[in-house]
């Protein structure tokens, strides 16, 4: 008879795809559902089937925006993979400087991390506005 196994390493992506179902999936599927209705946002939902596609293959603004943001994609998705191509083959290339490039390009991320870390830190500590001086008032945490 073999033996049960228990797959809890599995539970530890429950959080995420909970999230991504309701932050994502869901409102994705209702955007694509109301496409089909005509709606201001206060009325009952009226369907009107593929008209507002319709109404779109004969719009103007709509290939223009549609133009624009296929420009900005490719702009967005070329440029900054090349800049990092370049930055890491002039990493390889230069020796002399490159320790100095590493830092500087690095920095960023760096700064970003530690101010992310900074105001978690006030919002979970501060006696004012934190969590923990929250609980302390509430009586559910002892005082120092």
């Amino acid at each position: 008879m073999p033996e049960k196994v228990i797959h809890m390493h599995r539970l530890y992506v429950l959080p995420t795809l909970i999230i991504n179902i309701v932050i994502i999936a869901i409102p994705a599927l209702l955007t694509v559902a109301l496409a089909f209705f005509e709606w201001d946002g206060i009325s009952t939902p009226v369907f009107v089937g593929l008209d507002n596609f319709a109404a779109l293959w004969d719009d103007s603004v709509f290939w223009t925006a549609l133009t624009n943001n296929i420009i900005w994609t490719i702009i967005f998705l070329t440029v900054p993979i090349g800049m990092g191509l370049l930055a890491a083959t002039m990493l390889l290339v230069a020796r002399r400087g490159s320790n100095t490039f590493q830092v500087i390009y690095f920095l960023p991320v760096i700064i970003a991390t530690a101010i992310t870390g900074r105001v978690w830190q006030g919002m979970i500590y501060s006696p004012v506005t934190g969590v923990t001086g929250l609980l302390q008032r509430l009586g559910k945490l002892p005082t120092r």
